[in-house]
């Protein structure tokens, strides 16, 4: 009987011994992954977001489109008003926009598309001058990505609202590059900012779509084998 015990007791003493030694390993391992693992995981997620935020907003813009023009309105916009892009045009606006798109290349060779984005970054930008730069980063892409720069001649203009930003870009191909004045393309930006500021959304829309039609067409008058090359439709991304 005492030999029962004293064997039971010394089974006890060295499962206690084992805890106590696995519970110090664990404390070991826990002390290592504190020292490296999680330093290394997090510098690893400041490497990520530093390299997001050259791409998107403070590397150089390397892809060449044409001139430009950019700027971002106020937080008064109703544009920032609502849950998604599309809830910020009827579709009623949305139908007449089209229709002022196909009215202004009805009489050039020139191309007009309108691109209404969520966003232009993942990063939540409060200065308007990286709010601008990564708009302007995005409608580069979007100007290549939407077939604008195949546009006959390359007089392509690409009208991108960009509505977490708050900033209007206007983009042009590469045959109106210093064929027109910067100040056509900051007047074109101006009537959407003020339209959107002002609550007319829609008639600063097609005041600048008019006007660039009207533009192109005393540059790029339309030809007798000119056709349709881009859907005169608005596109809507994230």
């Amino acid at each position: 009987m005492i030999a029962a015990l004293a064997g039971f007791a010394h089974i006890l003493a060295g499962g206690a011994i084992g805890a106590i030694g696995g519970s110090i390993i664990a404390l070991s391992v826990l002390h290592l992954a504190a020292i490296y693992i999680v330093p290394a995981v997090f510098v690893g997620f400041l490497a990520g977001m530093a390299s997001r935020y050259v791409l998107e907003c403070a590397g150089p813009i390397s892809l060449k489109v044409g001139s430009s023009a950019s700027g971002g309105w106020d937080r008064g916009g109703r544009y920032e008003k609502g849950k998604t892009d599309r809830s910020k045009l009827s579709s009623e606006e949305t139908v007449k926009i089209n229709e002022m798109i196909a009215e202004a290349e009805k009489t050039t060779a020139g191309e007009i598309k309108l691109l209404v984005v969520q966003k232009s970054t993942w990063m939540g930008l409060s200065s308007l001058k990286m709010r601008i730069a990564a708009a302007r980063k995005r409608a580069k892409r979007e100007f290549i990505e939407l077939g604008l720069q195949h546009a006959r001649k390359g007089t392509g203009i690409l009208i991108m609202i960009s509505l977490k930003e708050r900033v209007v870009v206007v983009e042009s191909g590469k045959a109106l590059e210093g064929r027109l004045s910067q100040n056509i393309w900051e007047r074109l930006r101006d009537m959407i900012i003020n339209g959107i500021s002002s609550g007319k959304r829609m008639e600063g829309i097609c005041s600048a779509i008019r006007e660039a039609g009207r533009i192109l067409t005393e540059h790029f008058p339309a030809g007798p084998d000119d056709t349709n090359e881009i859907s005169n439709r608005i596109v809507f991304k994230g």
